[in-house]
């Protein structure tokens, strides 16, 4: 248990919490997973969070509190979460925090190794319990914000290619420029903002609302990643993604064609993903 981390968000808010663990983990799964703990608020606390709020200012926060319910998420290691970066998800969330689909965060402690939220609902873990039409809108809004911190594609095949170099993993040396060529097939559609670890686990439904977590990996990028995404771990169709307003400027031959490497890209990079947790 985290107990230094529960005291901390006790004293940052004025206010005691029973945590419970949303999920309970073998050791390779917590290996893998930041700890995802739920705390029910009394009127005492809940009170306490929205008068935290409230001292942030107005400005920042155009979405009340409305469930009594907070979630508090622990980090794992950066170095099991590779290429993770919550210092860029702090900037990523705030530049999102007035859209319907984005967490609404309550404080954000990348050094410590925590952020608390409020609870948006339980993760979608099977595509067909997903409105596909929602999740292609958010995608669609995301496809129009432009603004904020890049995301640097170089700097992450470098960490993956010292990775592998340090072990001598000559296959996964490969992997890595292979994955640099798959990229630059890519056609130039514009930078967009791009989740990158876009799948059903990553979405949240409560009532009618879809909210999208987990921003680690996530900045101004190549929307192709998340067009992927769609298709394999959600089971969206070619042509409802062609129609999200980044590709409509391709034919539809460039797109598909585009879409099948992209899709590869995302499973070599998956591929070197978990094969680089396994070295560390």
């Amino acid at each position: 248990m985290n107990y230094v981390i529960f005291e901390q968000v006790s004293d940052l808010v004025n206010a005691d919490f029973e945590w419970a663990q949303l999920s309970e983990c073998s050791n390779d799964e917590v290996l893998g997973s930041n700890r995802i703990y739920r705390a029910q608020c009394s009127s005492l606390s809940f009170k306490a969070v929205k008068q935290y709020m409230s001292t942030l200012g107005l400005s920042d926060y155009s979405r009340d509190l409305v469930s009594d319910q907070l979630i508090l998420r622990v980090n794992i290691s950066k170095k099991v979460a590779f290429g993770a970066s919550r210092e860029m998800e702090g900037q990523v969330l705030k530049s999102i925090r007035s859209y319907s689909w984005s967490p609404l965060v309550i404080h954000n402690n990348p050094r410590k190794g925590w952020l608390l939220m409020s609870y948006h609902g339980q993760p979608e873990l099977a595509p067909s319990e997903i409105n596909m039409g929602d999740v292609l809108s958010v995608v669609a809004e995301m496809q129009q914000i432009t603004d904020g911190p890049s995301f640097s594609y170089e700097a992450l095949l470098l960490k993956y290619l010292s990775a592998f170099q340090k072990h001598n993993d000559q296959q996964y040396i490969e992997y890595v420029h292979h994955l640099d060529r798959l990229w630059c097939e890519l056609p130039d559609v514009g930078s967009c903002l791009a989740h990158h670890d876009f799948h059903p686990g990553n979405v949240v439904k409560e009532g009618e609302s879809l909210t999208l977590i987990d921003w680690e990996y996530s900045g101004i990028g190549n929307p192709w990643s998340d067009a992927a995404s769609l298709v394999i771990k959600f089971g969206a169709s070619v042509d409802s993604v062609y129609a999200l307003p980044r590709f409509k400027v391709l034919p539809k031959e460039v797109f598909t064609k585009s879409l099948g490497v992209a899709c590869e890209a995302n499973r070599l990079l998956e591929k070197m993903w978990s094969r680089v947790r396994k070295l560390t």
